[in-house]
């Protein structure tokens, strides 16, 4: 599992992280977090963090490149507005499994 977390420099477009992340979405990342609860013995569903997306894959470059490129055809769209996504990007991978203590 390949997990993706960004953080965009504001550049005055209050749709920014949502053009990014619905973009990414559509390059099969998920934004929807799946996992057991034990005291209910069932799996619950949530959403990830706003710029947090996981996806099935082990390739860290494969992350990182996919960020590169909707910002970039970002930069394309809104080149008459001057407005530019620019940002970091941390992409790891988690072999089968991932473990996240929640408080």
């Amino acid at each position: 599992m390949l997990l993706m977390t960004y953080d965009l420099v504001q550049n005055g477009d209050n749709q920014l992280n949502t053009e990014i992340k619905e973009a990414l979405i559509n390059r099969g990342w998920s934004d929807c977090a799946r996992y057991w609860v034990k005291p209910f013995n069932r799996i619950m569903e949530d959403s990830t963090p706003s710029t947090t997306l996981w996806k099935q894959g082990d390739d860290q470059e494969e992350g990182c490149s996919d960020f590169e490129i909707v910002c970039t055809r970002y930069n394309i769209q809104h080149l008459k507005e001057k407005r530019r996504a620019i940002g970091k990007v941390v992409c790891v991978n988690h072999e089968d499994a991932c473990y996240v203590k929640l408080e």
